[in-house]
């Protein structure tokens, strides 16, 4: 039952007989709290004859209409089972009011009642209760919040019950066609139950709804969220407050990729509520939207344990240490890979809404891992590989290596990696061609898949304008590198672009002082396209197609 307050107050708004807006006027309660009516008084508004009255005094009126918007005000329950704060959350409104002797409000808002058991008793004190849905207009979520001395409410093995409320405005709440419901509990643990509500919930102003969880699968389990803990070299975390996104592949469309959750970075940490059990053992991303990717085969502890560490960025991708991916003494298996945004969109677009593209930190690598002709793998470059990739003087065939060589010159359009053919027609799709993509020809979706590419034309165009006006050359360790600072934050990312030189065939290593990078794109006269870089510049240029290049993989 609503009652009135002592200092309750009213906001009267009056038009004349025309309807145009005449003023507004603040009214306080002059009778006795305590009843379901009240007397009110307030000036009068001068040539008004028609009204609205609204509930709280604090909304926003539009001086042109007399409508009235409530922006709710932070919920705080006093313990459990306790609704005196929804008071100040409700929304009253009458309209066209004539007699100002006799008004009845109505509520615009609603009340959501969550009947919680079976709470983990991890989740110890309570700090706050968050009700989250999945809108037409993307997420939208209301806080709860518990008081932290008096009534205080902790779970335990004997208490695993909460009843709470929360007010809402219809309208904000109502869930989309397969739209998800959560409900987030945040004290000495965070715990979180959510469903998908397939047809969608509508909800209606002026009604009480009531969630019923006990952590069943009738209603919804409760289920630990995982906590992705970001690493920085040096410094205060410079993700912090910046958006965190993690997701995967499709089953049935390999290459498009999905959004499995998403949060803001919090001292130095997002707390993903995704269930990725489904995913252990699977290739996932981690992504701070144009600023870094990573790229990881998620493992059984990291969703056992709810904690899954990012590398450092700026120390590139890393290998996996496990004997089981070893060939003499290289490693070959990445654990991470890391990306980088440079500033360059997917075609080189500079819409706002552009598709970033996100760069790898190190070059293609293949490693020879056993005595067959075909024994074969390939991983991106680490830091220190990156950083020291040489080639040998003679390129002699991979069938003639030793077991744990590695190489890093391909020839265009030569998936395998493995082909040392002078001949073109023996490369890639015959004519006119862009390769991107393509798993029968382009070498990083082939080796890496997901949503591996070689970079295209338009974006090769753009990277090389900004390697030639704003890189820096190495000369002690032949390494490229352009630096570039995101727009609006602290985080600067390098790319570094060994000059590994180029092959014909299994023909000596040729112009160690320039780097040479495939795209994707191959001209009408059989010749592919290069990204160069050299001593303090960088441009486009062609070869044959049985060259050995360097190459670069890039993932939207």
């Amino acid at each position: 039952v609503l009652t009135w307050e002592e200092g309750d107050k009213l906001t009267v708004v009056g038009f004349d007989e025309s309807g145009s807006y005449q003023g507004q006027a603040e009214y306080t309660l002059s009778s006795e709290a305590g009843d379901t009516k009240g007397s009110f008084t307030g000036s009068e508004i001068a040539n008004a004859t028609k009204y609205n009255v609204y509930y709280p005094s604090t909304v926003t009126v539009d001086e042109t209409t007399g409508a009235a918007t409530s922006a709710l005000s932070t919920q705080n329950q006093d313990g459990n089972n306790s609704a005196a704060h929804l008071h100040n959350n409700i929304f009253l409104q009458a309209t066209g009011v004539t007699d100002l002797g006799n008004i009845r409000l109505g509520m615009k808002s609603s009340i959501m009642k969550f009947e919680l058991s079976n709470v983990p008793k991890e989740v110890g004190t309570l700090k706050t209760l968050t009700w989250a849905v999945e809108t037409a207009d993307g997420f939208k979520n209301l806080e709860l919040a518990f008081p932290t001395e008096g009534n205080v409410v902790t779970f335990s093995d004997g208490n695993q019950e909460l009843t709470a409320y929360l007010a809402f405005m219809s309208d904000d709440m109502s869930v989309k066609a397969n739209g998800k419901f959560s409900v987030i509990l945040r004290g000495d643990k965070t715990y979180y139950a959510e469903t998908t509500i397939i047809d969608g919930k509508a909800y209606t102003e002026n009604l009480r709804y009531t969630t019923k969880i006990d952590g069943s699968s009738g209603t919804m389990e409760w289920k630990e969220p995982i906590t992705v803990q970001t690493t920085v070299a040096s410094g205060s975390n410079y993700y912090n407050g910046f958006t965190m996104e993690i997701g995967s592949w499709k089953a049935d469309a390999p290459a498009e990729q999905i959004t499995l959750g998403s949060a803001i970075v919090a001292d130095g940490a997002a707390i993903i509520f995704a269930d990725l059990s489904a995913y252990i053992g699977k290739d996932i991303w981690v992504c701070i939207p144009k600023v870094v990717k990573f790229f990881h085969t998620l493992t059984a502890d990291e969703v056992n344990n709810k904690v899954l560490t990012l590398p450092d960025k700026d120390a590139g991708s890393i290998l996996l240490k496990d004997n089981n991916y070893k060939a003499g003494d290289n490693y070959y298996k990445n654990d991470w890979i890391v990306a980088l945004y440079v500033g360059i969109n997917e075609d080189g677009s500079t819409d706002a809404d552009a598709t970033p593209l996100y760069w790898a930190t190190g070059n293609l690598i293949a490693t020879k891992t056993g005595s067959g002709d075909n024994d074969v793998a390939f991983h991106i470059a680490t830091d220190t590989e990156t950083k020291g990739e040489t080639t040998t003087t003679d390129y002699q065939s991979y069938s003639n290596r030793s077991i744990g060589s590695q190489w890093d010159l391909f020839g265009w359009g030569d998936a395998t990696g493995l082909k040392t053919s002078q001949n073109n027609g023996d490369y890639g799709p015959s004519g006119a061609a862009n390769i991107c993509g393509n798993a029968s020809y382009d070498i990083a979706r082939a080796q890496l898949g997901g949503s591996w590419h070689l970079f295209g034309r338009i974006e090769m165009e753009s990277m090389y304008r900004l390697l030639a006006s704003s890189g820096s050359w190495d000369n002690t360790v032949q390494i490229r590198s352009y630096t570039y600072t995101i727009s609006n934050s602290s985080i600067t990312n390098t790319l570094a672009f060994p000059a590994a030189g180029y092959r014909e065939g299994t023909g000596v290593i040729t112009h160690r002082a320039y780097g040479y990078y495939w795209n994707g794109a191959r001209n009408s006269s059989n010749i592919s396209q290069c990204l160069c870089i050299y001593f303090g510049d960088a441009l486009e240029t062609s070869f044959n197609c049985y060259c050995g290049c360097s190459v670069r993989p890039v993932s939207e």
